[in-house]
């Protein structure tokens, strides 16, 4: 049931009702579009599958990507999205600095906005991951965490389009990885616990164990120092 607001907070909130009701309609005819191409559209129905992933989310990394095949492995991904840590090496100290932000600042934006979502949301089939960005926000702080899932969602999403295939979650303990706790957000994940389904026309078994992440083609091994650790901004 809705509580009455007092009469001088209802007098600052109806100037944005007003605009509210007029946006209301460009926006569901917008959904509708965007509904309508998730139907037509293999690619983007596959991504859906993965949990905190919309079909606004999913249009807008194909868009991103279009065609997939341009990128050889994940990390080409993440960093074409702006989600890797700038280099900031030299000679022969090695030191990474925040985030690059370079390409598509919306997908960027989405992807970030869905890790926020499944750190928060208590969801079963986002049990491993959730687990995964919590070890990291106790160890490197939250901002690195939801960063480092947004990371890894993106190169969850590329591993669907390349092969055709969609998500399921296996509820696995996850395998020890092979980088250490100075990673940058985990540089190294292993999915072990996620497999992508075989999806139309995919022709690919599911994905199993602790292999996983190797066998998506695109988790890198690459590890950043902790002497600067990187951030938002």
């Amino acid at each position: 049931m809705a509580l009455p607001l007092p009469g001088r907070l209802r007098s600052e909130v109806a100037p944005l009702l007003a605009v509210m009701r007029h946006l209301e309609p460009p926006l569901a005819d917008a959904d509708e579009r965007i509904a309508a191409v998730t139907q037509t559209d293999d690619r983007v129905r596959w991504l859906p599958s993965v949990p905190n992933i919309g079909p606004v989310t999913a249009a807008a990394f194909v868009a991103a990507l279009d065609p997939a095949a341009r990128f050889r492995r994940a990390h080409e991904v993440e960093a074409s999205l702006g989600l890797v840590p700038r280099e900031l090496s030299s000679g022969e100290t090695q030191r990474c600095g925040r985030m690059t932000k370079a390409g598509s600042s919306r997908v960027r934006w989405l992807l970030i906005q869905a890790a926020v979502s499944m750190l928060r949301l208590r969801d079963a089939r986002t049990a491993h991951l959730r687990e995964w960005g919590d070890r990291i926000a106790a160890r490197r702080g939250k901002a690195i965490a939801v960063v480092a899932l947004a990371r890894r969602l993106a190169g969850i999403l590329f591993a669907l389009l390349r092969d055709g295939t969609v998500y399921t979650s296996r509820h696995r303990p996850l395998a020890p990885g092979p980088c250490g706790s100075g990673s940058w957000g985990g540089r190294c994940p292993s999915l072990a616990g996620y497999v992508a389904g075989a999806g139309p026309g995919a022709g690919h078994p599911p994905l199993e164990g602790a292999s996983v992440g190797y066998r998506l083609r695109g988790i890198s091994r690459r590890t950043c120092p902790t002497s600067s650790p990187p951030g938002l901004g």
